[in-house]
């Protein structure tokens, strides 16, 4: 059920796993396209930071305004390199 769209977590990202096995950090992390849904309901593609990968999954960072970020773990095929 989506979150009320006034909620601090509305436009992040939904995370999709936790700590899948074999992660590895992305060493420099890379610049990508996310597709996926946020916690307020709505479909997106977002500009992200890919920053640790594990077999079929890929860690991003989110921007979501100047003092914060969030990660979240999507389906690679959810991942695009910019």
């Amino acid at each position: 059920m989506p979150c009320p769209p006034d909620a601090r977590y509305a436009k992040w990202l939904v995370t999709r796993t936790e700590n899948p096995p074999g992660q590895s950090i992305l060493e420099p992390r890379r610049r990508a396209i996310a597709w996926g849904a946020l916690y307020d309901g709505r479909h997106v593609s977002v500009p992200v930071w890919a920053v640790a990968r594990a077999r079929g999954w890929v860690c991003v960072e989110q921007k979501v305004d100047v003092h914060e970020t969030w990660l979240a773990w999507l389906p690679a095929e959810d991942v695009q390199p910019v």
